[in-house]
């Protein structure tokens, strides 16, 4: 699930309406949300003892007193906490590595090789044929490969002149 499509139609708890579309949604906010070494949530979409207990304890933590029935109501002071207590989780996610490297070393084939199981002579022919050479931009951001003949058919167009390769 991506974080571009979480939202909550319909009322999640124990008299909710408990949509699973819904209890996936607010499974990923509070793992977003979850302090470091409190266990995460399985996203399954299945209201389950853990997701009751975590959106209890949430609410307890924010303004819902200790006693409060473990639910969410769309456009809730709840899901508006819940989404602003996910944020800073959710941008760290999304922001792209910004280093100043302008190469890659050995060493970073060899782990990436590792971690692929492959051999670093399969990274390094990837590496090459997929950012022209180099892996970053001279900003140090990394090159990103758009295929047109990918694109082109998702945004209902066609690609009638070359266009840069990487962005």
């Amino acid at each position: 699930m991506s974080l571009a499509h979480l939202q909550i139609m319909w009322s999640i708890g124990r008299l909710g309406r408990n949509k699973p579309t819904d209890i996936a949604a607010a499974q990923v906010l509070l793992n977003l949300a979850a302090r470091p070494g409190i266990p995460l949530l399985t996203v399954d979409g299945k209201l389950n003892p853990a997701t009751l207990a975590a959106l209890q304890a949430f609410q307890a933590k924010h303004g819902g007193g200790s006693r409060a029935v473990p639910s969410i109501e769309p456009a809730s002071a709840t899901i508006r906490a819940l989404v602003a207590a996910a944020f800073p989780a959710a941008q760290r996610l999304m922001q792209l590595p910004q280093g100043t490297a302008s190469t890659i070393s050995e060493r970073d084939y060899d782990e990436a090789a590792r971690s692929l199981n492959c051999e670093a002579a399969a990274v390094k022919a990837v590496a090459a044929v997929e950012s022209a050479g180099e892996g970053f931009m001279p900003s140090g951001k990394p090159k990103i490969l758009f295929e047109a003949a990918v694109f082109s058919p998702r945004d209902q167009t066609q690609v009638r002149q070359p266009v840069p390769r990487h962005f």
